[in-house]
């Protein structure tokens, strides 16, 4: 299995707060008001294009009624599958 980079860590954070909004039924506005974001803003974190900062992922954990570690896990089996 390949090491994850830095950029690897960054976009499967984004792919997961995606999947997670998504579940929730909510759209990229709606989760960016609940944050005080701006929707570009959260359209980068998701895109992975930005390193958002812990007091960021509290505010996105809380207003998806999740804990941060829901959005920073890393599925090794996925993770596999998409090294080969």
């Amino acid at each position: 299995m390949e090491k994850m980079t830095d950029l690897d860590y960054i976009k499967n954070l984004g792919q997961n707060i995606k999947k997670i909004r998504l579940e929730k039924r909510m759209n990229q506005v709606d989760l960016a008001l609940a944050c005080d974001f701006k929707k570009p803003n959260m359209q980068r974190i998701e895109a992975g294009n930005t390193n958002p900062t812990f007091k960021t992922l509290l505010k996105i954990a809380n207003a998806l009624e999740v804990h941060v570690s829901d959005l920073v896990r890393i599925d090794l089996t996925d993770q596999m599958t998409n090294k080969i």
